[in-house]
């Protein structure tokens, strides 16, 4: 039996928080109930890096989260404690980066560097502009490159390291052949000599160190040589001596294996792939067995010596072929089989495939399943047409995805574009079918197929594709014909049967090739859909921020907002995924679980909501600036700003001045990912500062008393009821088939928003002593009824949140096999109050577990009240038939015997707002 976690716990590893800090935690994470820590990458990052996902060495520990020595002490208590440690991988891409001597080493040898492999480089491009062919652009520079010579940006320098060139603070290699040339530009200077003769015989040498090495010999300090060299460096950055100027330093970069470009030429002429739209991030080949034992070698190693015991792994959707992947790792790892789950965004309905060696995912799929749990319908409804009215705008989430993926596409990934396009064309000039279609009908097909593909791509792997896939891309096909002029049909027909593979004679003896065209498709539909759905439409559509996740519906049938839904798909996962994580927040979520929680409040109260909203957008009018004659935010921000508020607002008012910094850096951020009125590539300051001026105005008491007065006192209601939606969630979280998986700190409220405000620093002794003063209590056996009484008197404290953690994962590790494998049994809710609760038994007989929670607590209590006994339930009852003759209460201690197998919530919910029941 291989191990499975029975919780996991996030730590988000960096410079600030060490191998050092973790392991000063793993007594409070142990205490805590938690079985696995699972960390980010632990490889050597870019310096300062806060995530670890640019990678600069992965065959190295990072130094600044500490050294291997430190990491044996960790892993030391971790054994201790009987833990495991489950790891965060990067193999898709690496840090392009100066740092990462792989990329170095490229940059200064190009298709000759050992290295070269590694990286997804293609040096013979068919597109852009053909006199860089064998070269790879680099665009880190600020504006054009001529601009940038022009100002003696771009210099070359000599030291005791050698030759480079230097642009700021980057430091550039240099190639043989530039060195070369260099050399025999000083022998020119030195005039008839030794050193002059020697330097001439370098034309034949191919490795620039040794070329760079042999001038440095030839030229040592204090020497007439060294004099020689250093004029002829000032001279060439200079500039002003040749003709045209800058003539040598111009000649120079042009021997390069690479070229440095100006930042905006990446979207369309970059030749290596890289991740999503980031430049700094190059993609790996790790389909080659020779890159994957490279990149792996680290990871494997840690498996091998029993530190890692299991494995997380970064987008593996960007990969050129998941399936074979996972199976080489699943090879290489000790053991029969590992633990492995990997961040895999379903869609809708979709499942994860067949073929891939893994445990599951890392659980974006629950995080939408429960959330939809806690989304009134019909107050959705009603929130809906008024979103519509205030907005001025028709709302169809679909068609708001089909806009902003196509707009990321054009926008964000053309040089992707064209090269697929140009292949493309070049196959379809060898089909009769295809030879005169022109040019731009094949790259729209492209356009359109990808921008209403409704997964994150396909899995076509080999020439015999799975029907799956077929069908897939036939019904986006469809979808793309109907959308668009019968004029572009062709197009869509030829595109659409050459991506299932689907080809024709003419065709066939080309399988290969559209294959590759294929599979290189595939890696392009993941970055189209991130960018356009998870980083433009989610902040577009703000018609209920809590439904806006990664891997949401936004827009979900109202079937989906109900218990039987629930229901399906924890039976569903039961029998796919019964080990893969259960995640409610993430270091990649929009905002936390608890921020989540309260926002689904507000379909609960639509008519309270949507009225304070419009008392606010009055109140607030004359805080609105105006730029360019409008006025900023506009209504469909606005509405933002006010969910966000809703969701985010502190308990202590000794928080609101950070929160009103944080909310500040917040809003720019989700308005250029909106790209509305301002974007990363093109950010409108006076815009940004427009709304920031706003978010301020409307925070600060001298300037918006009467709305704060209003705001917060609907807001703490929103808050109350928001905390048990929290509760619920939970208890859900850890109960329901698969890993409970807890991001650092949500173990006590957390009202985080979107990455860099998700990895603030966490207070961890706060934590431990709240855990130590619950424990206490239990230690010394008294009545855990009183203390579940005086946590909901201090609900705001957050310990109840605490407390109702510690009790599950204490319940998790004294019965694993329940919850490892057990059986999931929905139960069916009877009475007035039937669609207000979530029941469920997981196991059965003498280990049994009956679990039941509320949900869209806002009409079962009043604010402030949670919804307890019979004045909130009724004669709201489930039948258990088979099942134990008495139950032991989780929370509060109590034993409940239910009459002739007949449950009564109000018995359930008599001392705490969520019940999970042991048997005996």
């Amino acid at each position: 039996m291989y191990r499975v976690p029975g919780s996991t716990y996030r730590l988000q590893m960096h410079r600030e928080f060490t191998f050092a800090h973790a392991t000063e935690i793993l007594d409070y994470l142990d205490a805590l109930g938690i079985t696995d820590v699972y960390t980010s990458p632990l490889a050597r990052a870019r310096e300062g890096s806060a995530h670890g996902y640019d990678v600069t060495d992965p065959k190295t520990i990072n130094p600044e989260i500490g050294t291997p020595d430190e990491l044996e002490r960790f892993a030391a208590g971790l054994r201790e404690r009987r833990m495991g440690l489950v790891l965060d991988i990067v193999p898709n891409h690496m840090a392009a980066s100066l740092e990462n001597r792989w990329w170095f080493d490229l940059l200064a040898r190009g298709p000759n560097s050992a290295y070269a492999p590694y990286f997804d480089v293609d040096w013979s491009p068919s597109w852009g502009k053909g006199q860089f062919r064998n070269t790879l652009l680099f665009p880190v520079l600020g504006k054009p490159y001529g601009a940038v010579l022009e100002a003696r940006e771009i210099r070359l320098t000599v030291d005791e390291h050698g030759f480079s060139i230097r642009y700021f603070d980057h430091r550039f290699p240099m190639s043989a052949a530039s060195l070369r040339l260099l050399a025999i530009w000083l022998s020119e200077h030195l005039g008839e000599s030794e050193p002059s003769r020697r330097l001439a015989r370098l034309a034949a040498e191919d490795d620039p160190r040794a070329v760079s090495d042999a001038i440095l010999a030839l030229t040592p300090p204090r020497s007439r040589p060294r004099k020689r060299l250093d004029e002829l460096v000032s001279r060439i950055n200079d500039g002003s001596s040749t003709s045209p100027p800058f003539g040598e330093l111009d000649r120079l970069l042009g021997l390069q294996h690479y070229r440095l470009a100006f930042w905006r030429l990446a979207s369309e002429e970059l030749n290596y792939r890289r991740f999503f739209d980031i430049s700094e991030l190059a993609g790996l080949t790790i389909e080659s067995r020779e890159t994957f034992e490279a990149v792996h070698q680290l990871p494997l190693e840690l498996a091998g010596r029993g530190v890692v015991t299991g494995i997380r792994i970064d987008h593996i959707d960007g990969l050129r072929d998941p399936a074979a992947y996972l199976q080489r790792l699943q090879n290489a790892l000790p053991g029969k089989r590992f633990w492995v789950v990997v961040e895999k965004i379903l869609g809708p309905d979709e499942t994860i495939r067949d073929d891939f060696a893994l445990s599951g995912t890392t659980g974006y799929e629950f995080l939408n399943v429960v959330n939809r749990a806690f989304v009134d319908a019909a107050g959705i409804r009603q929130i809906d047409a008024w979103y519509r009215r205030f907005t001025e705008r028709p709302f169809s989430f679909a068609n708001v995805v089909y806009r902003t993926k196509r707009l990321a596409i054009k926008r964000l990934l053309p040089g992707e574009l064209i090269r697929l396009a140009t292949r493309l064309a070049s196959l379809a000039a060898r089909d009769r079918s295809g030879r005169d279609i022109p040019f731009s009908d094949l790259r729209r097909a492209i356009i359109e197929i990808s921008a209403l593909l409704p997964v994150y791509r396909t899995y076509i792997r080999d020439t015999t594709p799975d029907p799956l896939d077929r069908e897939t891309i036939a019904a986006t096909a469809a979808a793309a014909k109907q959308a668009n002029p019968a004029v572009l049909h062709p197009a869509i027909d030829f595109v659409a049967r050459g991506l299932a593979l689907d080809l024709s004679e003419e065709s066939e003896p080309h399988k290969e090739a559209w294959l590759d065209l294929v599979m290189r498709w595939q890696q392009f539909t993941g970055p189209a859909m991130a960018k356009g759905f998870e980083d433009t439409a989610l902040y577009r559509a703000n018609r209920l921020l809590s439904l806006n996740e990664v891997g949401s519906e936004p827009d979900p049938e109202p079937s989906r907002l109900t218990v039987d839904a629930f229901h399906r798909e924890a039976v569903a996962r039961l029998a796919r995924m019964p080990h893969t994580l259960n995640a409610s927040s993430t270091h990649d979520t929009k905002r936390s679980e608890d921020v989540r929680a309260r926002i689904n409040v507000l379909s609960e109260i639509p008519v309270l909501w949507l009225r304070a909203v419009e008392r606010w957008h009055a109140m607030n009018e004359r805080l609105r600036p105006r730029v360019a004659g409008r006025r900023v935010p506009g209504p469909n921000e606005e509405y933002f700003v006010y969910q966000t508020l809703a969701g985010a607002w502190p308990f202590s008012d000794d928080e609101i001045p950070e929160l009103r910094r944080r909310l500040a850096d917040y809003a720019i951020k989700a308005a250029r990912e909106a790209k509305m009125h301002t974007s990363w590539l093109e950010p409108d300051q006076a815009w940004e500062r427009a709304i920031v001026r706003f978010i301020r105005g409307i925070t600060d008491p001298a300037r918006a008393a009467p709305f704060l007065a209003d705001f917060r006192k609907l807001q703490q209601d929103v808050a109350f009821w928001g905390a048990i939606n929290s509760l619920s969630q939970l208890v859900l979280k850890a109960t329901a088939p698969g890993v409970p998986d807890f991001y650092q700190g949500t173990e006590l409220w957390d009202f985080s928003l979107v990455d860099p405000d998700n990895r603030r620093p966490v207070d961890y002794d706060r934590r431990r002593r709240a855990l130590g003063s619950i424990a206490s209590v239990i230690e010394r056996e008294r009545p855990l009824a009183d203390l579940s009484a005086d946590l909901m008197r201090r609900w705001k404290d957050g310990r109840i949140k605490l407390y109702t953690t510690h009790r599950l994962l204490a319940l998790r590790r004294d019965t694993p096999r329940t919850f490892r494998d057990g059986t999931y049994t929905p139960v069916e809710v009877s009475g007035w109050r039937r669609h207000h609760a979530i029941a469920f038994t997981r196991g059965g007989g003498r280990n049994a577990v009956l679990v039941v929670v509320p949900r869209l607590v806002a009409s079962l209590s009043r604010p402030g009240r949670f919804p307890l006994g019979a004045g909130a339930w009724g004669n709201t009852s489930f039948q258990l038939g088979r099942a134990p003759r008495r139950w032991r209460h989780l929370f509060t201690g109590e034993t409940i015997e239910p009459r002739q197998g007949n449950v009564r919530l109000a018995d359930l919910f008599e001392h705490f707002p969520v019940a999970v029941l042991t048997a005996g």
